[in-house]
């Protein structure tokens, strides 16, 4: 089964974190070519309602560029969408977004800098790729699963015990 075949996650040991963005993004395209991409929490599946993957990006310094330099190909040509943006630091939110605009001629970013606040706003998201410091990893990836978001966390998950349980 693919990743995004399966329900938003609800508990850490059935996620797949460490995967790369190219993988779980290649994984997408490949089920929204299929018309069978299902999402949803508790196991309550749906058919999308678009061929494309409406995503957030949060965190938006140089490892959130990285995310979108990585899924360059898949935005361009619109099978996946970049809804969102979430960063605490105005400077870093307001230049990645504009820069993702400007990738993408027409395109709209909406601009958080709170993910509680993006998250209550964006109903449409279908997955949340969190490129934030380590420690706010497990805060965010928590956050996201909780309100029935798919997560692309990468590594490390969090840096105490406590918070990768």
């Amino acid at each position: 089964d693919s990743y995004f075949d399966q329900p938003a996650l609800s508990h850490f040991e059935h996620a797949h974190f460490g995967c790369r963005a190219e993988t779980i993004l290649d994984r997408a395209q490949q089920t929204i070519r299929l018309e069978a991409v299902t999402f949803g929490a508790g196991g309550v599946f749906a058919q999308a309602p678009s061929k494309q993957l409406n995503i957030c990006i949060v965190g938006c310094g140089e490892q959130g560029l990285a995310q979108i330099n990585a899924m360059k190909d898949l935005v361009t040509d619109g099978t996946v969408r970049v809804l969102a943006m979430a960063d605490p630091w105005d400077f870093n939110l307001k230049y990645r977004a504009n820069s993702y605009m400007k990738l993408v001629k027409g395109a709209k970013v909406n601009m958080y800098s709170d993910l509680s606040e993006l998250l209550a706003k964006e109903p449409s998201l279908d997955a949340v790729f969190i490129a934030t410091p380590d420690y706010l990893h497990e805060p965010y990836t928590t956050m996201a699963l909780k309100a029935g978001k798919h997560v692309y966390c990468e590594k490390m998950m969090s840096n105490t015990i406590e918070g990768a349980a």
